[in-house]
Order: structure tokens, then sequence, then C-alpha cells
């Protein structure tokens, strides 16, 4: 009880932050406010997240393991010479790991934190949104994937246009060709130009993928000595191998073996013109100079030995260098992109973004006018949706329009298009419904609950006639979700777990917005 009236008393004395939001503009620029007081919450808190200490974890046991009990042996008959052949490579020998990496969602900081409602029984999935008991609905945690690139050494990439030295480097050397299509290789061995058979040898992206089947019980048995409880391991048709963690989060680990790639046109990306000036000639230096990464490729359209090229690690670097405007408009689109079904990929939201970030000047990236920059991305998108021209941020020449695994329609484009305002307002009912809805009420000036707030805005929604769009629009009752939001997320605004300089009754209002706590910016090493 004394637990209850401190927490009712301190809510009662905070200030609110807004009037209550009304248009879809305010009510674009409240979620995303509610979004940057979570990254201040955080970072004054200095919780870490749960990634960077899986990453630790997973790094150095599989550090110690890929060097013996793993034994990443890649010398097969077919793909390694011998001295009769008369080459002086005697194939590509162990490999270890030398590095591990972060990337993905969860460093980018545009992470999903909403749960996706399945259909179950004889329920359509408009009725299982709407149904107000939780035991008739199935969920599934949406909060995104944790991604781990981990660099497989010592390998050492060049190109037929710049070939290896005469004296080439100690370990795997080989030299990429293109497997068919820009951004997929083969890579060959480098050979003595005595060797019998030069070019029948491959790196190959194949022989990564059975190994890391095999490796599956070794690294279930290295997560559970790690205390990490591990429900199930597979290889997916794509370059990473997912294990499936017993948390809080429900969360997913991708596993991504990589080898670094310096072989892309990185003075193209240079030398094209950036009407925003973003990025600025530093940080677009400091991205030319990064190697790129190679991973499976894992299409059954390509070569079974072929690699494809990724730029995660100059993806995370260009998103933790956005303005908090611009990452969170990221995090709002992806959001509204599972109330809506998801039906597409949120890559090509990041990327869409990233063409965008260049395009359009930086002083329009604002809070008040959050949902007009959702609207600029989603207008790019579909232009080039439209025109099946959706090309790579880094390499123009790479289309996401074609095939293996990234279609999207431009239905689907619209569907987000004249849906976001909708869920934007539902996903904001449910968190006043929520576990934290009551400081959620006093923050947002709303003296209703969820329910109400998101009746009045549907009763006249449907008076309009906008009702052909998505799940959230269903002629049937809505019903607000309080379950919606995941615990991870709703357990940073509990009362009992505010930073005590938190509860000042300025703070929320005061904060928010674009300005920094001074924790912030500390992020934890994890090899970028």
């Amino acid at each position: 009880m004394g637990n209850l009236l401190s927490r009712a008393v301190g809510i009662a004395s905070l200030q609110p932050a807004f009037e209550a939001p009304l248009t879809d503009e305010e009510v674009f620029s409240a979620l995303a406010r509610v979004f940057r007081w979570r990254e201040q919450l955080l970072a004054i808190g200095g919780e870490q997240h749960a990634a960077f200490q899986y990453q630790q974890l997973l790094a150095a046991e599989l550090g110690s393991s890929l060097q013996t009990d793993w034994a990443w042996q890649m010398n097969e008959p077919r793909m390694t010479c011998s001295p009769a052949d008369g080459c002086s490579d005697q194939g590509p020998g162990a490999l270890h790991l030398e590095r591990s990496y972060l990337s993905g969602s969860s460093r980018e900081g545009t992470e999903v934190h909403i749960h996706e409602v399945r259909e179950i029984s004889d329920l359509s999935l408009e009725e299982a949104l709407y149904t107000k008991n939780r035991e008739e609905k199935s969920y599934t945690e949406q909060s995104s994937d944790i991604d781990i690139m981990f660099e497989l050494a010592p390998v050492s990439v060049y190109s037929e246009e710049d070939p290896p030295p005469a004296h080439a480097p100690p370990g795997v050397v080989v030299v990429q060709e293109s497997a068919g299509r820009p951004g997929y290789v083969l890579l060959r061995h480098h050979h003595s130009r005595s060797c019998r058979r030069p070019n029948r040898n491959f790196l190959s992206g194949y022989t990564v993928r059975k190994r890391m089947e095999l490796f599956g019980n070794a690294l279930q048995d290295a997560a559970k000595r790690l205390g990490i409880r591990v429900t199930n391991f597979e290889v997916g048709g794509g370059p990473a191998s997912c294990i499936a963690v017993d948390d809080e989060n429900n969360s997913r680990i991708d596993l991504v073996p990589c080898v670094p790639c310096r072989c892309w046109p990185s003075e193209q990306y240079r030398r094209r013109r950036r009407p925003s000036g973003y990025p600025d000639a530093a940080l677009v230096a400091s991205l030319c100079a990064a190697p790129a990464f190679l991973v499976v490729a894992g299409s059954q359209r390509l070569d079974k030995d072929a690699w494809r090229l990724s730029f995660s690690r100059h993806e995370t670097i260009l998103l933790r260098s956005l303005s908090h405007e611009q990452r969170i408009c990221l995090t709002l689109l992806k959001h509204c992109n599972v109330m809506l079904g998801h039906r597409f990929s949120s890559y090509h939201l990041k990327t869409a973004l990233m063409w965008v970030c260049e395009q359009r000047p930086r002083e329009l990236w604002t809070w008040d006018r959050m949902h007009e920059s959702m609207t600029a991305v989603v207008d790019y998108l579909l232009e080039k949706v439209s025109r099946s021209d959706l090309q790579c941020y880094f390499w123009p020449e790479i289309s996401l329009m074609a095939g293996y695994g990234m279609d999207v329609q431009r239905d689907d484009v619209l569907n987000l298009k004249h849906g976001m305002a909708l869920a934007a307002r539902y996903m904001l009912a449910c968190l006043l419904d929520s576990s934290a809805g009551d400081l959620f009420q006093k923050l947002l000036g709303h003296h209703m609950n969820g329910e109400k707030f998101y009746r009045h805005y549907y009763r006249d929604t449907l008076r309009q006639g906008l009702n052909g769009f998505s799940m959230l629009s269903s002629s049937s009752r809505p019903g607000i979700d309080a379950n919606l939001w995941s615990d991870n997320f709703l357990r940073v605004f509990q009362w009992e777990n505010l930073p005590n300089r938190c509860k000042k009754s300025s703070w929320f209002a005061e904060h928010g917005l674009g300005t920094d706590s001074s924790e912030e910016g500390q992020q934890p090493e994890d090899g970028w």
C-alpha cells in the first residue's frame, strides 16, 4: 500500500510534457518523445542492453572453441592443393575468430518493442486484435533480433583489378570474382603460378554453412555454460545461425560468420552528390575507409559457394550518427509496419531513410514534424518500389527489388502510408492503458484512458470513410490491448525503476527532445 501511495503521489507531482495530443502530428510527436525518454532513462540508469552482454559472452566462448573443439578446418580435398600440384599454397588451414561485432537494430537503437498478434482457432486477425481477453490471443515477441557478426581470420580478400602482391600475407588469400550479379562473389584461392589446378578451389560459403550446422550442439552447450537458456538452434536460409533464448525478451541471437572485404566501390560513394550535406566529408571518409563484410549468400539461385556483400558495419556507423529525430523516425516506421501486418522487411525502410537523409534538409527533421518526416520516407520508398528501383545505399548497382527474399509490393507500402496515423494512435492508446499508463496519462496531458482516447478518434475515422486499411480499421468494435507493448519496454517507465533525479516534477517536461543526457554517447565496446 505504501509503494502504491508513493507512486500515486509522485506521478501526481509531475508536470505534463504535452497538452493532450489530438492531431496526427501531435500523436507522432508524443510517441517519438516516449522513445526519446526511454533512451535517456536507460543512459541515466547505466543499463546495458542484453545484446552487449550476449556478444561479450559468446565472443569469448567462440574464440576458444573455434580454435579447439569446433575445428574450423577448411582443408577439404576439393579445396586444397598438394605438393604434387606444384603449388606452394597448401590450402587455407584452420580459421579462427578474430573479433565480433554487434550489428542490426539493437546496436543502431531502432528496435521494435511491441507484440504481434497471431491468428488462432477460427478468429480473424482483426477479431483477434480486438479481443479483450488476453488468453484468447496468441502473441509473439517482436523485439528485434540480436545480430552478432563474428569475423573469421586469417583471410585476405583481393580483386582481379587489385591482385595479391608477390609476397602475399600469411593465412588464406583469396581473389573475389563475380557470382553473376552485383554484390555477390566467389572467393577463389590465390595459387602459385606453377599450380596445375588454379581455378578449381574456392573458399566456400556452403562449407561455412555446413560447419555451422555441425556446431549446433556445441554452441548450445557453450551457451548453457554461460548461463544462457537456449531453447532452439537452427541454420536458416540466410547467412545466420539462430539461437532462441529463454529470457524476458524471448531473444533471438543471429550469429553471422563473415570475412572483411575492402573491395567495394567506395570511391563512387565518396564522390556522390549529397544535397543535404549529410553525411559530412569526415563521416564519408570514415565510411569509405571501413571494409565491408562478406557473408554466406544463402540463396539457392546462386552458386552454393557464393558470398554476399554486407554493409552492416557501415549502416551501424551511419545510423548511430543520425540525429535523434531521424533515428526515432525509423523506429516509429518499423513499429507502424509491424502493427499493419509486417508486410515487408524493415530493411527497406532503413534503406529509404538513409537515402532521404542524404537529400532532405536536416532542419526539417524536427519533433513537431515527425509525421511529415515519416511520410517523406514512405513516399520515397513508394516511388522506388513503383519503379522497381530501390537501390542499396552504399552501392547503387545492387538492387533490393530483385527477389532473394527482398520482395516488396506497392500495395504494401500504400498500406503503411495510409494506415500509419491510425496505427500510431492505437499504439499511443495502448500505452495509456498499459502497466505504466498512469505515468503516460499524466505526461501526455490526457484525462482519459486509452480506450476512450482511441474510441473518440476511431469514431471520427469511420465518419471519414477510412476503414479499408489494415487490421486496425476493422468495422468491428475496437478494444485497446494493454499488453501490446513488451514488458521490457514498459519496465523502464515503472515508477519504482525510475532514477531518482527523473522523479523530479520537471524532469520529463524538460527532457525527451534532442538534448543529450550526460551519460549518453558512452556506448560499450563492441568492436566497431
